[in-house]
């Protein structure tokens, strides 16, 4: 993710302690922010609401929450989260904040009002601040300005068409091969 900001010479700090910092953030992101809220977002949205147990759920919002307290922290110290410059690290990491709270509607379980560095970070006025941010919010997959914009984790709708899926109809071999006649399914399982 971080290589086309290396080529465009944008949003990714140049020098050698500001680089990785960054960087470092965005792993942080790819590696926790992302997947523990999406997991939370199907637990608590979608089929994962469905089960009995709500053990799962709850877990997944303990361990949200506890990722959440971390750019909160640091966002109690700066405007963004490499300080006053706008990043690849705050692209990547605030639609997640906002497809939490809006998108998956899990701010009441996580407490989100107990993060309010990260909400004022996350808030996308801010992001209308930013030349780029705000050309992208108000392109016409984005029309919805000046309400919430409706884009679910930094992406808009296109993203979310269901797939065509292929299925075999008879399992692999031991070796892992496919067998038999393929037939196409399409919806997003």
């Amino acid at each position: 993710m971080h290589e086309p900001m290396d080529k465009s010479g944008q949003f990714l700090p140049k020098n050698g302690a500001g680089r990785y910092q960054t960087i470092q953030w965005l792993m942080f992101q790819m590696g926790g922010i992302g997947p523990m809220f999406g997991q939370l977002g199907y637990f608590h949205r979608f089929a994962g609401k469905d089960y009995e147990d709500k053990h799962p759920r709850e877990w997944y919002a303990a361990e949200s929450r506890r990722l959440l307290r971390v750019p909160d922290q640091r966002l109690a110290e700066c405007a963004w989260i490499m300080g006053d410059a706008y990043s690849i690290a705050d692209i990547a990491t605030f639609p997640w904040v906002r497809n939490l709270i809006g998108f998956y509607q899990a701010g009441e379980l996580m407490g989100i009002a107990d993060f309010p560095h990260v909400t004022r970070a996350g808030d996308w006025r801010n992001f209308l601040r930013v030349p780029r941010s705000s050309a992208a919010l108000k392109s016409p997959s984005s029309s919805r300005l000046p309400e919430q914009p409706r884009i679910c984790g930094g992406v808009t709708s296109a993203f979310f068409i269901p797939r065509r899926t292929i299925i075999p109809e008879t399992s692999g071999d031991r070796h892992g091969k496919r067998l038999g006649k393929r037939r196409r399914r399409s919806g997003a399982d």
